[in-house]
């Protein structure tokens, strides 16, 4: 506790606009910090805080607030009464709810509640017009509200992990957004507006229940990354010479699909890497393409083998370890790091064991 009200008289004397304190086994924050009025930045992450206090209002010029990674399962709605507040991490908790006076911070662009328990998020939502990016992944969330569908201002969605079952929003506002991460839902549909997001670079459907890919997707011109793999889809059809910018497309573990999509046009194509693949699909689907054998040599062309639960030789973090994980297929690259560093343990032991002995 010394070093903490150190750090806490420090901020004071010094009237320094940052207080960190992270990692120090707090659980709760000291009545001490409320005195530090002057402060825009607040870090608390990894400590042990539980609630958030109404004294909490006294810090009227904070900006960023880092609550992640502590057991908060409770807030204040004085909490709220922080308008100035712009980016706000309340990851790693044990949040049951996001809060409705979370419309109050009308000047937060940054809004983290990932790795909670959280089942909905409150339609005020939408009073946040300036947030920019939004992150509640590993939630137990079924549905995305209508109202985030009119924040102008998004650039990156990230609802990873959730129970999410359709997207029958309109996304056709959202035209900042770059960045749409939905993998590791239970989603069936989406709305065809999805074809509207004209700045989207990367889009991550994978570990769904898609049957259907809306063939508006094509009109993603700046579209660069696209992962559809491990869903229900009986026909992958895509205009590839609309979608100027994708050099990168997943569509492994989709039984009995087949392909309507310019497999050479996108082979042409520069990887975001020069160790990236530009089309992953399995072997259950590789007699379907054939002819474009000669592609698998070039390593345009990586092939998850299923049957043996290996992930393609050269692949280089493209596939998510999630996803791999959930399925348990070998990445052959680990292999080896994990076979080098056996051997380089036992070549120390041998090299102490020998000065041991001489």
């Amino acid at each position: 506790m010394n070093l903490v009200l150190e750090k806490i008289e420090t901020a004071r004397r010094e009237s320094r606009s940052l207080l960190s304190l992270p990692k120090l086994g707090l659980d709760s924050i000291p009545n001490e910090v409320f005195d530090l009025e002057h402060l825009t930045n607040l870090n608390l992450r990894d400590n042990n805080i539980s609630y958030i206090p109404k004294e909490i209002f006294k810090l009227k010029k904070l900006k960023v607030v880092y609550l992640d990674g502590n057991q908060i399962s409770s807030i204040h709605e004085n909490f709220f009464d922080l308008t100035r507040i712009e980016i706000l991490n309340l990851n790693d908790n044990q949040l049951k709810a996001l809060p409705e006076e979370i419309g109050h911070l009308t000047n937060l662009k940054r809004l983290n509640f990932s790795s909670n328990q959280i089942t909905t998020i409150p339609s005020i939502i939408s009073e946040l017009k300036k947030l920019e990016h939004i992150f509640g992944c590993n939630n137990y969330l079924d549905h995305l509200p209508k109202e985030l569908c009119i924040l102008e201002n998004l650039t990156q969605i990230n609802f990873f992990n959730n129970l999410i079952e359709n997207l029958e929003i309109d996304f056709s506002k959202l035209l900042k957004v770059e960045y749409l991460q939905l993998g590791f839902n239970k989603i069936k549909s989406i709305t065809p507006t999805i074809g509207k997001l004209e700045h989207l670079e990367n889009l991550s459907l994978f570990d769904n229940e898609l049957s259907i890919l809306p063939y508006e997707v094509s009109n993603l011109r700046k579209l660069k990354r696209l992962n559809i793999s491990a869903n229900k889809l009986n026909i992958i059809e895509l205009d590839i010479m609309k979608m100027v910018n994708l050099s990168e497309l997943h569509v492994f573990m989709n039984v009995d699909c087949k392909f309507n999509l310019n497999i050479k046009e996108l082979c042409k194509r520069t990887p975001r890497s020069d160790s990236f693949f530009q089309l992953i699909i399995d072997e259950t689907q590789k007699s379907k393409i054939n002819n474009f054998e000669g592609k698998f040599n070039e390593s345009r062309i990586g092939i998850v083998n299923l049957k043996e639960k290996r992930l393609p030789e050269g692949h280089y973090k493209q596939i998510p370890y999630e996803l791999s994980n959930k399925y348990e297929l070998i990445d052959p690259r680990m292999e080896r790091l994990k076979k080098l560093n056996n051997e380089r343990k036992k070549s120390n032991f041998w090299s102490r064991f020998k000065k041991l002995c001489s």
